[in-house]
């Protein structure tokens, strides 16, 4: 998270009042001085626009300590200036607080500490039956002390009352969202909003993708729901899906009537499920949290997920490579490493469309890539009948593998030199029972692995 420092905020006052930056430094600095005078002695302190910075021993929301309520005369006084100029400055530099603390970012007064909103994640609820639902939390702001002035009016300790302004600014804005991406907002849409909004959540509507992903960054998403009919979907979940930062946000898929899972002729990213119309808007509810609480309870398991699914057609491959290639270059994996499972990867794709589905244009391959701390596991599915598998991984083990791989490759038949290749860029590689699946394994740092405990 960026952070507003005073030099920055001093040059946006000069700027916006037309004053030298240096009266606005020497300006901002007096305030400093006030406020740990103040906090010094016990006493709270109001800042107009902010809110009043509380100091006290026990509970700081029940008023047990004075809040001084004239800072902007006691700064005009040491600044010798009128005090609508006083006025004029704090109620710029309490705006840029806020703008800057709705933006995502922290404000740092030097020598006291720095202002923060903390995004509250909603609360898991269960009830005696085991049944879990969702209650959207309200955001905090909070005054984090710098460790030597918290230090300096212990025992007390401080806290913010946020003003109205800033609730209403600063709060709102980061209340957990639900978007709602659609290309048009009919009364269905209507409807959702409604009852998303009485259960607590904040919902926001998007009808483009370049709209939807500024308001995805912004940092208050918790779900997605996407109309499949809108134009361009696929950029919305590529995106979403391919950086980390937002890869655990649910994407719910609305379909039309009687659409086909994941429906497209080429390269298709998943959403986490979908939903076809006719549907009760209750149902939708319960599907979008438990697809929260299921993104909360997989923080720990993984990093990042991605699925993904492609036509037997060996120019769609490059889409898979492509979405591979985005997860292995923030991995922490090596530049070798890369290019290693990339390679054995390609293999993998390209056995399960030749050999897997025999370039069936009917049937489909799917992938899994799941990147957690230790290594980077992708899964490839086809729909084929499988083959024998382990012999052709023990072959592959053995000092004739080889010659032995190079004389079924002759003959145009899986488990080829494509199974040492890969036995030799990964870590580990599996099928399941039937044959149609593969999972290569990469670790990310193999020294690591196998180094001894101690």
């Amino acid at each position: 998270m960026a952070t507003t420092t005073l030099e920055e905020i001093a040059g946006t006052l000069a700027a916006m009042l037309a004053v030298e930056e240096g009266e606005m430094k020497t300006h901002l600095r007096t305030l400093v001085s006030e406020i740990q005078s103040l906090m010094l002695s016990g006493s709270g302190v109001h800042l107009p626009g902010i809110g009043a910075i509380v100091v006290a021993i026990d509970d700081m929301r029940k008023g047990t300590t004075h809040v001084n309520m004239d800072v902007p005369k006691r700064l005009a006084e040491r600044l010798g200036q009128r005090m609508e100029k006083t006025n004029e400055v704090l109620s710029s530099f309490a705006q840029i607080v806020r703008e800057d603390l709705a933006g995502g970012k922290r404000v740092r007064l030097d020598g006291v500490g720095t202002f923060e909103v903390a995004a509250e994640r909603p609360k898991v609820m269960e009830d005696i039956l085991g049944n879990k639902t969702l209650k959207p939390l309200s955001p905090t702001m909070a005054l984090i002390l710098d460790e030597s002035f918290a230090s300096s009016i212990a025992p007390r300790k401080a806290a913010l009352l946020p003003a109205e302004e800033l609730k209403e600014e600063v709060l709102a804005a980061k209340f957990p969202t639900i978007l709602i991406v659609a290309p048009e907002f009919d009364f269905f849409v209507g409807i959702i909003e409604y009852h998303f909004q009485k259960g607590g959540w904040r919902v926001e509507k998007s009808q483009s993708i370049v709209d939807a992903i500024m308001k995805i960054d912004a940092g208050k998403t918790h779900a997605i729901i996407l109309d499949e009919t809108l134009k361009e979907q696929q950029k919305l979940c590529r995106t979403v899906k391919t950086r980390r930062e937002t890869n655990k946000i649910p994407i719910v898929m609305i379909c039309p009537e009687n659409a086909a899972p994941e429906s497209g002729n080429g390269f298709v990213i998943h959403t986490d499920t979908r939903l076809n119309q006719p549907f009760d808007v209750k149902q939708l509810i319960k599907v979008v949290e438990r697809e929260i609480i299921r993104a909360f309870e997989s923080e720990r398991r993984f990093q990042q997920r991605v699925v993904c699914t492609l036509p037997s057609d060996n120019s769609q491959v490059e889409g898979a490579i492509e979405l591979a290639q985005k997860l292995f270059e923030t991995s922490g994996l090596s530049e070798e490493g890369q290019i290693a499972l990339s390679a054995a990867f390609r293999e993998a794709v390209g056995n399960a469309i030749r050999h897997g589905n025999g370039h069936d244009a009917r049937k489909k391959v799917e992938v899994e890539c799941v990147l957690d701390d230790q290594k980077i596991s992708l899964a490839i599915r086809d729909e084929g009948p499988g083959f024998d598998h382990p012999k052709f991984v023990r072959t592959g083990k053995t000092e004739d593998a080889v010659a032995a791989a190079r004389e079924v490759y002759a003959h145009g038949k899986r488990g080829g030199l494509g199974i040492l290749l890969m036995l030799k860029c990964c870590d580990r590689v599996d099928y399941n029972q039937k044959g149609n699946v593969i999972i290569l394994t990469k670790l990310i740092n193999p020294q690591a692995a196998h180094s001894p405990a101690g």
